[in-house]
């Protein structure tokens, strides 16, 4: 015969002497499959296929074994031998079906298509117990999902993985090419071996010059340098959990060893920005993604990394795996972190004053980049690095291993059901038609108006700019606020800006009972009005600074709001002079006036006015806006800006 074309099948059982018990323990009793190559002249346990002896879990019913005979040619002979210095304990060894079958070797005669039988050796497609050799120099494409129980990749082969890859253990000769391609997976569920190098293809967003990524090798031995040779070399970066009092970025390439060495630690997440000769933001060109090539040895099995409890916890990881990973899954196998998720989701970082991260929690996710509203993560996927919170000071490892794996298809993403209610809305705040940060409230089954670990998410504090809302006056990315849902509910909101000017907020998109008729509003304390965000955006203007007292989210139309409060029939006519404020009403009666600055705090009051006009004096002008807001009896609150 010809080496590597076949292998041995046979099924084994052992029990008890005549009986079907378990036996756990073979003693010092020893079973070989031996093999001779001299016609049965001489047997040898150095030519020793397989042994059973000792403790070890045996099947009782009968099980498969499969070995390949890819060293061996010519004619062979095949036996069974067993030995003992002991009949303790007393056993029966059963073997049944034992045949010598061809290995599907691939041949690529007919086309590049895996799913062809012409292109195999046996003229048959391999299946799941197939341990597949691919010795031709004809490329094989996997289009689709495949299993089998192994691949050997010869010296001369090309494989490309463009769906998904079931395997065991993968062995690939020096020269020999395999490559996972951009959304393509491997999966190896089982505590396979593999050997030699293999190249995991993976695309960044489209993405300008000074823009980053979060990466993370699915292999060992890649190099830092050689993963992107025109990023600059101080733009690679981990993150530094320990560092000052809230963690930093530290710089990973430093010296000419680490140039032209070091490599990916698996399970780590780098910020690496794009290669210095890409494309400008602002120019006539559109971002484009980074290729990112991974060349090594696929990583498999359990993988740790240590995490930090140190400052705010802030841990930079990744996935280690050429294959997307459950986020449900991860977050089960890792009760020492909180259920949140940060990924780097930032374009044109030079000119944005957007927070580059999008925040995943069970509520749903929030991001400035606005291609993934709507779209809540199941996986997080090949090559993705992000940030986890540890949840104590000493929170051990961070583990990932094969049950998470999956080829990437999502989960079903539960919003409302029978038993559990989900009612979502998204708020975007936007500067100069730019958006510039989101945030989520929502009302969940099991959420609280407090802190809930897994639902709520603190702001990142990447951006000086942002809209937020308040737990306890902390600023939240995500909000989960308790069920059932009463159009009473007042949700405080944070807002602050390093940027004087415009902002607008709006509603991105919505959920649950939102979806319907229930409207949301948004109070402007400072002016007085109450926006319904469902019918129209909310415009304002603001000093830099921090406000967060300035706005809530309502439910209700209260008497005190409506869509523009200003607009009165007779209108009140404000004047400043000589350091004065003069006002006249006309007929309307005011009975109390206020003044409040940009941050909302009321700065002058003047009570039981009960006039149709009144003169505010000894009040230091500041040259700031100002709002004045009246309390009238015919026509409610009535607000205008005025410059004192």
């Amino acid at each position: 015969s010809t080496a590597g074309m076949y292998r041995l099948k046979y099924r084994y059982a052992v029990t008890g002497y005549n009986n079907t018990s378990a036996v756990s323990d073979l003693g010092t009793h020893k079973v070989n499959v031996v093999l001779s190559t001299d016609g049965g002249a001489t047997w040898s346990n150095a030519n020793s296929l397989k042994e059973y002896t000792g403790n070890a879990q045996y099947s009782t019913t009968g099980a498969y074994e499969y070995i390949n005979l890819t060293n061996y040619s010519g004619v062979v002979k095949i036996a069974f031998v067993a030995t003992t210095s002991t009949n303790i304990p007393d056993i029966d060894f059963h073997i049944d079906d034992f045949s010598i079958e061809g290995i599907p070797e691939w041949t690529g005669v007919v086309n590049s298509a895996w799913d062809v039988a012409g292109n195999w050796s046996d003229n048959s497609v391999p299946t799941a117990t197939s341990n597949v050799i691919v010795n031709s120099a004809n490329p094989l494409v996997i289009l689709s999902d495949v299993t089998v129980s192994s691949i050997a990749v010869g010296p001369l082969a090309n494989v490309t993985v463009n769906g998904t890859l079931n395997v065991g253990n993968i062995t690939v000769a020096l020269g020999g090419q395999m490559i996972v391609a951009n959304d393509a997976a491997v999966l190896q569920t089982n505590e396979a071996v593999n050997t030699g190098l293999v190249s995991v293809k993976r695309n960044s967003s489209p993405l300008f010059r000074q823009d980053c990524t979060l990466w993370s090798s699915p292999v060992t031995g890649q190099k830092l340098r050689t993963f992107s040779t025109q990023t600059l070399f101080n733009r690679f970066s981990s993150y530094d959990t320990a560092a000052g009092t809230i963690g930093s970025y530290l710089q990973e390439i430093v010296t000419t060893a680490d140039m032209n060495t070091k490599t990916f630690t698996s399970a780590k997440g780098y910020l690496i920005r794009m290669p210095n000769n890409w494309v400008e933001v602002g120019s006539s060109n559109p971002a484009q993604p980074y290729l990112g090539s991974f060349t090594g040895t696929l990583n498999n099995g359990a993988v740790s990394i240590p995490l930090s409890g140190a400052n705010n916890k802030l841990n930079l990881v990744g996935n280690p795996y050429a294959s997307p990973i459950s986020i449900a899954a991860f977050f089960a196998a890792n009760t020492n972190i909180d259920e949140i998720l940060y990924f780097w989701r930032k374009k044109g970082s030079e000119l944005s004053g957007a927070s580059g991260y999008a925040t995943y929690t069970s509520l749903g996710i929030v991001s400035a980049d606005g291609s993934i509203n709507g779209t809540t993560p199941t996986n997080i996927e090949v090559g993705q690095g992000f940030f986890v919170v540890a949840n104590s000071a000493a929170p051990g490892n961070l583990v990932f291993n094969n049950t998470m794996r999956n080829n990437g298809a999502a989960t079903f993403y539960k919003g409302a059901t029978e038993t559990n209610e989900l009612h979502r809305l998204w708020l975007n705040l936007s500067s100069a038609n730019e958006l510039v940060g989101q945030a989520l409230i929502g009302y969940k089954t099991n959420a609280t108006q407090g802190v809930d670990a897994g639902v709520d998410a603190l702001y990142f504090n990447d951006s000086p700019t942002a809209l937020t809302s308040l737990i306890n006056n902390a600023e939240y990315i995500i909000q989960g606020r308790s069920v059932p849902f009463v159009n009473t509910d007042i949700v405080p909101l944070g807002f602050k800006s390093n940027v004087a000017g415009s902002y607008t907020i709006s509603l991105s998109h919505f959920d649950g009972l939102f979806a319907e008729n229930q409207d949301i509003f948004l109070k402007d304390k400072v002016t007085g009005t109450l926006n319904n965000l469902k019918e129209t955006s909310y415009t304002f203007t603001t000093i830099e600074g921090i406000f967060n007292e300035r706005f809530e989210v309502h439910y209700a139309n209260t008497t005190l709001g409506t869509n523009n409060p200003m607009v009165v029939a007779n209108p009140i006519l404000i004047g400043v002079k000589d350091q004065k404020i003069t006002i006249n009403a006309g007929a309307i009666v005011m009975n109390k006036i206020e003044l409040i600055d940009v941050t909302g705090r009321v700065i002058y009051t003047q009570d039981g006015v009960n006039a149709t006009a009144a003169t505010l004096e000894q009040i230091v002008p500041s040259n700031q806006m100002l709002i004045v807001r009246i309390n009238t009896k015919e026509k409610g609150v009535v607000t205008q800006k005025i410059i004192f």
